[in-house]
């Protein structure tokens, strides 16, 4: 549970700087973690990314490594 609150968090964080442009920079954040070969960064991006576009996560109800 907490490392989706944290998602959250991260999402509203690129709502507030990016305003309708957030689920792309998420999506661009995620393409760049996979160039720099972050395999945790991109899944982790490409949560918030689903998150902003209203999708569910792979894990159909929690975020990547949500264990809680």
């Amino acid at each position: 549970m907490r490392k989706r609150h944290h998602l959250w968090a991260v999402a509203g964080l690129l709502v507030g700087r990016y305003g309708g442009a957030a689920p792309a920079q998420a999506e661009a954040y995620a393409r760049q973690a996979e160039r720099d070969g972050d395999d945790d960064a991109h899944a982790i991006w490409n949560d918030v990314a689903g998150a902003l576009h209203g999708k569910r996560t792979a894990s159909n109800h929690a975020p990547h490594g949500d264990a809680d």
